[in-house]
């Protein structure tokens, strides 16, 4: 049996995976698909005009939509601008992904 690492056809695929006119395909292949399954990037400001962010605060955070609102919008309190701390971006990070995963497994059901 041949070791695969060493077959000459695999390494030159490996050699044109690394390539930049692959990497420039595979940003036309992710664009066109994009644009067929109208696709959009959302920014951060805009994320909650998709989710609910008073489910978010209250089940990821066991906080008020308040909280989170100040967080979001950051919010003058304490004569500082309300932010997010790395392990609140951490935590809402995975809130996202935990959503995702769970929409993802709704919509496969459908």
């Amino acid at each position: 049996m041949q070791n695969i690492e060493n077959d000459t056809f695999v390494k030159e695929i490996f050699e044109l995976a690394k390539s930049e006119e692959v990497a420039r395909m595979a940003d036309k292949a992710i664009s066109e698909f994009k644009s067929k399954y109208d696709i959009i990037e959302l920014r951060e400001s805009e994320i909650f005009n998709v989710l609910n962010a008073c489910y978010i605060a209250k089940r990821f955070f066991g906080k008020s939509r308040y909280w989170i609102s100040q967080k979001l919008n950051h919010n003058i309190k304490n004569g500082r601008a309300a932010t997010f701390t790395p392990e609140e971006y951490a935590k809402l990070k995975h809130a996202i992904e935990t959503i995702a995963l769970e929409l993802q497994a709704l919509s496969d059901k459908m």
